[in-house]
C-alpha cells in the first residue's frame, strides 16, 4: 500500500533513499514526493533544509504559514548557548548547540543574509548571579576551571565572591535575517536537487484542511499556533507565554563618548544581546497562560507593537537593562522598536524543558510528524529536531526507530495510565 494511494515505489523510495547529505547529487528517481510543512519558523525551515539536502528524490515542498515571520523566532534576541539558567547543561545541549551553529554557518554560505554584513557573530556571554542560591548553583554546576565540555564556561568572582558565570564561545544572531537565509538556502538546494519550494499563506485550524493538497507527508511545526489545530489542541500540553523584546539603537552621531559596547552579551532577566556596537536587543517580559485565541491575535497583528501595554513593558525592560548594563544608560541609546511574540513552552521534566517531536498516530493523520514546545530553546534545538524529523519523513519511520536516541522527545505519545 503506497502513501495516500501513490505507487508503492514512492513508499520504497522514502524507505531506502535516505543516504546522508548529497547536496550536489541528482535525484536517483523521477517520482516526485509532495511534503507540506506547517510553520515557517526556525524548526519548520530547518526541517525543510534537511529534507532538501538529504533527499535523493525530487520533492515538491510547500511551506505553509498564515503569518510567516510573525512567530517567536522573529522576535527572539538571538542568544545561542547550551546552558540552563542554573548553569547546568541543557538536555542534549552540546549536541544541539553544535548542530544549530553548523546550520547557521551553512545557511549563511548557501543562502543570503539580507545584507552585506554577517547576520551572526561569535561572542562571549555572561550571566550575573542575582541571589545567593544562584551563586551556589553556579559553583556546583560550572566551577572555577574552564569547562571545555561547555564552551569554556567558568565562574567569575568579585572580591573573592562568585558573581556569575562567563561563556567565551557563544553566538548571537539576527533571527529575522537568519530565517531569510534559511529560506534562500532551501531554494538553492531545491534547484540543485530538481525539487520545488513554494510558500502557502494558509490558516490551518484542522488537519483536514491539508487533505485537498494531497501531501505524501506533512510536518507540523507551527509554534504557538499548533494549539489552534483541533486535533492537536489536547494532544500535547503547552503553556503559551507572551512577551516583549526591545530593539535598542545607538545614535553614533550624538557625539557621546560612551564605551564601544560589543560583548559580552548578558543572560538572565533582563537579557541583553549585543548585535555589534550600535544595536542591542533587550528582553523579555513573560506572561504565562495565554489562550490560543489570544496567541492567534498576536500572530495576526505581527511582531511590531506600539500599544500602550507594549510601551509600558518596554520602558520597564529598558530601565532594568540599564541597571544591569551601565553602558546602556547613555542618551545615545534609544528604543528603536518593540516586538511582541508568543512562545509555546513544554511541560518541565526532571531533565528540564524538553521539546516535543514525533509521528502522529495514523488514526489522527497519516504520515504526519509534529515538532512543538521549543519554548525559549528554539534556537538551540531547531537544527537537531529538523534533522531528526526530516530523516523520519524520508525513511517513513516510526518513533521508536527515528527517535531511538532521543526518546524524551516522544514522551507526549505515551498514554497516561
Amino acid at each position: 500500500v503506497g502513501l495516500r494511494g501513490r505507487p508503492r515505489e514512492v513508499q520504497i523510495l522514502l524507505n531506502v533513499n535516505f543516504r546522508g547529505p548529497r547536496p550536489h547529487a541528482r535525484p536517483m528517481a523521477s517520482i516526485n514526493i509532495k511534503v507540506g510543512i506547517v510553520g515557517q519558523g526556525c524548526a519548520g525551515l530547518a526541517t525543510a533544509f534537511h529534507l532538501l539536502k538529504t533527499t535523493n528524490v525530487p520533492l515538491t515542498l510547500d511551506l505553509v504559514d498564515a503569518t510567516p515571520g510573525a512567530g517567536a523566532t522573529a522576535v527572539a534576541a538571538g542568544l545561542l548557548h547550551p546552558l540552563a539558567p542554573s548553569g547546568k547543561p541543557l538536555w542534549k545541549g552540546m549536541t544541539s548547540f553544535a548542530k544549530a551553529t553548523a546550520l547557521v554557518r551553512e545557511s549563511s554560505r548557501t543562502g543570503t543574509s539580507g545584507g552585506g554584513d554577517p547576520f551572526w557573530r561569535a561572542t562571549s556571554l555572561y550571566r550575573p548571579a542575582a541571589t545567593d542560591k544562584q551563586r551556589r548553583q553556579f559553583e556546583k554546576n560550572i566551577g572555577w576551571e574552564p569547562r571545555e565540555d561547555l564552551l569554556g564556561a567558568r565562574c567569575t568572582a568579585t572580591d573573592g565572591e562568585t558573581d556569575g558565570f562567563f561563556v567565551p564561545d557563544g553566538m548571537v544572531l539576527d533571527t529575522r535575517r537568519y530565517l531569510e537565509a534559511l529560506r534562500d538556502a532551501c531554494n538553492v538546494l531545491a534547484r540543485e536537487s530538481g525539487s520545488k519550494v513554494t510558500s502557502q499563506r494558509i490558516s490551518i485550524t484542522s488537519l483536514d484542511d491539508l487533505r485537498p493538497y494531497g501531501y505524501d507527508a506533512t510536518v507540523i511545526a507551527a509554534g504557538a499556533a499548533v494549539q489552534m489545530i483541533a486535533e492537536l489542541r489536547d494532544a500535547i500540553t503547552l503553556d503559551l507565554c507572551q512577551g516583549y523584546t526591545v530593539d535598542m539603537i545607538k545614535d553614533t552621531m550624538s557625539g557621546t563618548n560612551s564605551a564601544d559596547t560589543r560583548e559580552p552579551s548578558i543572560l538572565g532577566q533582563p537579557y541583553v544581546a549585543f548585535h555589534g556596537p550600535t544595536r542591542a536587543i533587550v528582553g523579555a517580559t513573560q506572561r504565562h497562560g495565554v489562550s490560543p485565541e489570544e496567541a492567534l491575535r498576536v500572530l495576526a497583528h505581527g511582531p511590531h507593537d506600539a500599544s500602550p501595554d507594549a510601551i509600558q513593558n518596554a520602558t520597564t525592560l529598558v530601565q532594568n537593562a540599564r541597571r544591569a548594563v551601565p553602558e546602556l544608560d547613555d542618551h545615545a541609546w534609544r528604543i528603536g522598536s518593540i516586538r511582541s511574540g508568543v512562545r509555546a513552552m513544554p511541560t518541565r521534566t526532571h531533565q528540564g524543558s524538553i521539546p516535543y517531536a514525533g509521528r502522529l498516530p495514523e488514526d489522527v493523520q497519516k504520515n504526519c510528524w509534529l515538532i512543538a514546545g521549543l519554548g525559549a530553546r528554539g534556537l538551540v534545538y531547531h537544527a537537531l529536531l529538523g534533522e531528526l524529523t526530516s530523516a523520519a519523513v524520508l525513511a517513513n519511520a516510526d518513533n521508536e526507530t527515528a527517535f531511538a536516541e532521543y526518546a524524551e522527545l516522544t514522551r507526549w505519545t505515551v498514554p497516561v495510565t
